[in-house]
């Protein structure tokens, strides 16, 4: 039996075109056995465009390699900086993004979605909330529900408040692309900042948004609550603290999901003296499993913690190890049991931003931008199923019949490959 995920196909550059700086990759299935990175590409790359900077996006097959070019995903709007991409995948294939949009007036949150193809989805919103010249808006984060609807958080702060004023809220935007009226989350004037949220959608269609929840001048505690489809609080607590940073959110089969974050000075139940990754493990009924200690590896501190749901109910916690440059990962069962041992999903040793993300036939990919230099996106793929499919670790290629026949070996003509 499998247990430490194998590698399917070894790291590799992501934006195919090397020219500029790019950083803070994101990744997700689009279905069609597709999945897509978008990345931010500072001016004078191959796509973006001064001022400023624009995302851009990659669509690739299954077993890795690029479909088309890489395109603007900001189609809307692209005049000044865009930024801060989240993407989730729309239940007929394709994705939606929504990104921070900023201008000399202030700063929009926009969205921009896509089928599967890269073509745009006509009627979807590019705004989900414009610039108010008053407010400050930040970090948008989403989670598409199965019948096409989605909720957008992202913080919102007043200019004389500042950070601490960031209240975190939400809209929720029709299957039809109505974008519903803004509602609070978390009141910063009634609970304190809250900081960077995150959301994923339930097993029974009720959102978990989770953040940085910042009750005084410098303590943080890592926040959840559970809303309904319109936007009504079920239920709400708190998961790790006094200093938990960095906070993200995974749904689990059952109604059950797991956070994780960075926590100043986690690793000390274990002997460490530096920065940890947490989690917990919610079972949908409210209690919390035990704290656990995601990282294995102790020295020095661990930061910057991603996490995704696995296909066979567990999930994969991948993060920065920063005492040895390495980014690492570790798999775990439903109930947080480790599976395996702690492994390695980077070695250049400038990586930054990392990125995980499940893949629809079960494997995920890790990515992050490697900050050495002329700054770049890479991405690795796994396997963590019991019969771990043969590894294609060859360069990148283009998705084309010439290509693949060179790729593989093989005559294709007349007939498609598939990637599982």
């Amino acid at each position: 039996m499998t247990t430490t995920p194998k590698v399917w196909r070894a790291t590799q550059q992501a934006n195919f075109t090397d020219a500029g700086d790019q950083s803070d990759p994101q990744i997700v299935d689009i279905g069609s056995g597709r999945y897509v990175m978008v990345w931010t590409e500072a001016a004078g790359g191959p796509i973006a465009t001064a001022p400023g900077s624009d995302l851009v996006g990659q669509i690739f097959d299954a077993r890795g390699n690029l479909i088309g070019g890489e395109f603007r995903a900001n189609f809307s709007f692209f005049s000044d900086t865009e930024q801060n991409a989240a993407l989730d995948s729309r239940p007929g294939g394709g994705f939606v993004m929504v990104y921070t949009d900023t201008d000399a007036a202030g700063t929009s949150i926009r969205a921009q979605s896509y089928d599967a193809n890269g073509s745009l989805v006509s009627g979807a919103p590019a705004t989900i909330q414009a610039d108010t010249s008053t407010d400050t808006l930040s970090s948008p984060a989403l989670a598409v529900r199965s019948n096409g609807s989605y909720l957008v958080t992202y913080g919102r702060s007043t200019e004389a408040g500042g950070p601490l004023s960031t209240s975190t809220v939400g809209r929720i935007v029709s299957a039809a692309g109505a974008v519903g009226a803004e509602f609070t989350i978390a009141d910063a004037a009634v609970v304190g900042a809250t900081f960077n949220p995150d959301v994923d959608v339930l097993s029974n269609g009720n959102y978990v948004v989770v953040y940085e929840h910042q009750p005084g001048f410098s303590a943080f505690a890592a926040t959840y609550q559970i809303i309904d489809s319109t936007g009504g609080l079920v239920r709400s607590g708190d998961f790790g603290g006094p200093l938990a940073f960095d906070v993200h959110v995974a749904a689990l089969t059952g109604g059950s999901f797991v956070a994780v974050w960075t926590e100043e000075d986690g690793d000390a139940p274990v002997g460490g003296s530096g920065s940890g990754i947490a989690a917990r493990v919610d079972n949908g009924a409210g209690t919390p499993a035990t704290f656990l200690i995601v990282n294995t590896s102790i020295a020095g501190d661990q930061l910057r913690p991603g996490i995704a749901a696995l296909n066979d109910g567990g999930f994969v916690v991948s993060w920065l190890d920063n005492n040895l440059g390495l980014l690492r990962g570790q798999r775990f069962d439903a109930a947080g049991t480790k599976v395996g041992e702690e492994f390695t999903a980077g070695d250049m040793g400038s990586e930054a931003n990392p990125v995980v993300a499940s893949l629809g036939d079960g494997r995920f990919a890790v990515g992050f931008a490697q900050t050495a230099g002329d700054d770049d996106i890479w991405a690795t793929l796994f396997d963590p199923r019991t019969s771990p499919t043969v590894n294609f670790p060859s360069p990148f290629a283009t998705s084309t019949t010439t290509a693949r026949a060179a790729f593989f070996g093989a005559t294709t003509a007349g007939r498609s490959i598939s990637g599982r």
